[in-house]
């Protein structure tokens, strides 16, 4: 998987091995279109979060990046709609998120990405631009990665 940069590339839909070979060219360039996939729902086991979920098909679909959209407009301190002096972060490591933890999301899904390298892009879904501007790359939320 490439390093990403914020702003994101939108995400990379390679389904199965075998069409990442077909797709590369001699000169190690690609012909793959860039997509972007919507899942939703759960892996349909107990003890797994919608998160850990999300983690794991954006894994097994070779994705660049997760978005989380949420009722906030990114990681804060503190819940940010309990406490007036919350105060957002802009970038975070899945190390800081697990050592302090940040509520942006379970711990497993949170070392799923961490150990896999899988950055996450954490913004406010009430906001209905904020899907766009992400898949743009324009600044959105707080960017989680090692």
């Amino acid at each position: 998987m490439k390093e990403l940069e914020y702003p994101f590339d939108a995400a990379y839909i390679i389904k199965k091995r075998k069409s990442l070979k077909k797709a590369l060219l001699a000169d190690g360039t690609s012909r793959i279109r860039k997509k972007i996939a919507v899942f939703g729902g759960g892996t349909g086991n107990p003890f797994f979060s919608t998160d850990t979920a999300s983690a794991l098909r954006a894994l097994e679909i070779g994705a660049d990046a997760m978005f989380k959209a949420t009722m906030v407009d990114g990681v804060y301190d503190k819940d940010p709609h309990k406490y007036a002096d919350a105060v957002r972060y802009d970038t975070l490591t899945f190390t800081r998120v697990l050592d302090e933890r940040l509520a942006v999301m379970d711990s497993t899904a949170a070392t799923l990405c961490r150990d896999n390298g899988l950055p996450i892009l954490v913004f406010d879904l009430g906001q209905p631009a904020n899907i766009a501007k992400a898949v743009k790359g324009e600044s959105v939320g707080t960017l989680v990665r090692e």
